[in-house]
Formats: structure tokens, C-alpha cells, sequence
């Protein structure tokens, strides 16, 4: 279950990013119309994406937690994925739901649209699919959004999704 996870979490925390530089405020997103959610600037995008990416890590979390709790250390693969599929899923929708800044708009697709696929592929009992490499984050963007990152409450918990610091 550990590797089924960190695939999770690597497929959709290597998610999204633009040019605008503001302080964050941590929220909740809800799955909403895509790109329904922010104004597509760096500062609304991270506090977006960083908020779902805590919701998600959390779930995980509990659900990881509770599988465990039994005193077992290495659960039921197949059970715990299909736990996870609905978290996975709801990731998914919420950064489709952000407005995303537009150098980064392919990338944040593909790993949204990647997190949807893994989500079926767990409640439907399949091989999660490999992260797709074709859409990287360029460095700069990397930089500038983890720069703004910093400074999020909700990345400070979690770490940040938006590659190597």
C-alpha cells in the first residue's frame, strides 16, 4: 500500500503554476466547473492547490491510519486502494476545478488528468497507470511557485507539490 500511495501522492503533488506574486490564505476547494476556481494568478493558484493537497494528504492519512490500526503493518493492497479511490478522485476534481496560470496549464492538466485515471484504476481494482513524464514543470516555474509555497500554511504542512526546492 505504501508504493500505492506515493504514487498518488507523486502523480498529483507533482501538480500546477504562473506569474503573479502575492501572499496565500489557506482554503478549502470544492470540485467545481474546471477552471471555475481563482483568478489564475500564481498567489490564488498555489493557496488552491496547496489546500487540496492538504485535504488529500489528510485523507490518506486517516485512511492509511485506520487500515493499520488492527496492528497489521503491511494492509490489504486491493482494499486500501479502493479506500483511497474517492479521495484520489476528489483531488482530481478539485485542481481541475483552479484556474490556472497559463505557462503551466499543460502540466497542471496532464497531472490532474493522471490523479483521475489513478482514482478509477483504484476503484475499479486495476494497475494504477505510470505517471505520464511528458509535461514537466519548467524550473522557473518551479522556483517562482514555491517561492509563494513558502509561505502557505497548508504547503507548510504538507510540502509542496510544485517539485524540487
Amino acid at each position: 500500500m505504501a508504493g500505492s500511495v506515493l504514487l498518488v501522492l507523486s502523480a498529483g503533488l507533482a501538480s500546477c503554476g504562473d506569474d503573479d506574486d502575492s501572499g496565500s490564505k489557506s482554503k478549502s476547494v470544492s470540485a467545481a466547473a474546471a477552471g471555475s476556481q481563482g483568478d489564475g494568478s500564481d498567489a490564488k493558484y498555489v493557496e488552491l492547490v496547496c489546500a487540496a493537497t492538504r485535504k488529500f494528504n489528510d485523507e490518506v492519512q486517516g485512511i492509511v491510519k485506520n487500515v493499520t490500526s488492527g496492528g497489521q503493518s503491511q494492509p490489504n493492497q486491493a482494499q486500501t486502494e479502493k479506500l483511497v479511490a474517492k479521495p484520489t478522485a476528489e483531488f482530481a476534481a478539485a485542481l481541475k476545478a483552479i484556474n490556472t496560470p497559463t505557462d503551466i496549464r499543460g502540466w497542471h492538466e496532464a497531472n490532474a488528468n493522471q490523479l483521475a485515471a489513478v482514482a478509477v484504476a483504484y476503484e475499479t481494482g486495476q494497475s494504477p497507470p505510470t505517471q505520464a513524464a511528458a509535461v514537466q514543470l519548467s524550473s522557473a516555474a518551479s522556483a517562482r511557485l514555491n517561492k509563494i509555497a513558502a509561505g502557505n500554511a497548508d504547503c507548510k504542512i504538507s510540502g509542496s507539490p510544485f517539485g524540487p526546492q
